[in-house]
């Protein structure tokens, strides 16, 4: 039986949790059966928070004048082609002329709009989300330091506490197979021995 996990993440954390689950479905890389149906459970408990907040946004003209702004900021910022477009790095961001300049510039638009400091204050607030939680033995050894980061307030960190359904046997998993546990008997220190007694028998003469 799966079981649940009350987590207090901030919308920002959530929106982070639900770029990396896409990240990985997207690579369509192998995982465990328990590994991928926690992370289906815990992506749409997290997209019902990302969907409420968008539909919030949407009917905000002032996020939309921010939004617009920075748009054109940036590829006022960014470096041109030959035909006189800005160019885009791998991960879909502009490459800038200048940094510094750049920093400079959203520093003052991020001040002239009150709705961005609206924005970064939702972001901060806190949300109660029930995640399905899963085993570390079941997470892909791949799984980098940046995805663990993300989830790992859904990861249980506990041994699991198995028993072979036909005998009992206490069981743990190991290189992805079950093996048993076996107890070592207790040692019992030897004791000293008893001489043995000498059968009496017949003396010779």
């Amino acid at each position: 039986m799966a079981k649940t996990r009350e987590v207090k993440l901030t919308r920002r954390r959530m929106n982070v949790m639900y770029g990396a689950c896409l990240d990985l479905e997207r690579r369509n890389d192998p995982l465990s059966l328990e590994f991928s149906e926690a992370l289906a459970f815990n992506m749409d408990a997290i997209e019902l928070h990302i969907k409420a907040f968008e539909r919030t946004a949407r009917g905000d003209k002032a996020f939309h004048a921010y939004d617009d702004e920075y748009d054109k900021l940036v590829k006022e910022q960014a470096e041109k082609d030959s035909e006189g477009e800005p160019i885009r790095l791998k991960n879909g961001n502009y490459r800038l002329k200048d940094q510094y300049e750049f920093d400079k510039a959203l520093e003052a638009l991020r001040t002239r709009h009150p709705a961005y400091q609206k924005r970064e204050d939702y972001l901060d607030s806190t949300v109660d989300v029930e995640f399905y939680t899963v085993n570390r033995i079941y997470v892909p050894e791949y799984i980098g330091l940046a995805y663990m980061r993300v989830f790992l307030c859904f990861i249980d960190r506990e041994d699991p506490k198995m028993e072979c359904p036909a005998c009992g046997a206490q069981l743990y998993v190991e290189n992805d197979q079950l093996r048993e546990i076996k107890v070592p008997e207790p040692k019992t220190k030897p004791g000293k021995k008893k001489p043995s007694k000498k059968s009496k028998g017949h003396r010779k003469k």
